[in-house]
C-alpha cells in the first residue's frame, strides 16, 4: 500500500509540530501559565488536518 504523503511531507509536518510544542513551552514559560493547562498552539494550528 502506498501513501499519498511523501516522507518529505511528513517529516516537515513533524519538525513544524515540534517547532510549535518548543514555542508553547517557552510561551508557557515567559508568560507563566502552569502546565497543567493544557492548550494547543494560540493562533494556528500547527499540523494541517488530513483529509481522509
Amino acid at each position: 500500500m502506498r501513501f499519498s504523503v511523501s516522507e518529505a511531507d511528513v517529516l516537515k509536518e513533524r519538525e513544524l509540530h515540534n517547532r510549535c510544542t518548543l514555542n508553547l513551552l517557552i510561551y508557557r514559560r515567559r508568560e507563566n501559565i502552569p502546565s497543567a493547562r493544557k492548550k494547543k498552539c494560540p493562533v494556528t494550528p500547527c499540523v494541517p488536518a488530513h483529509v481522509d
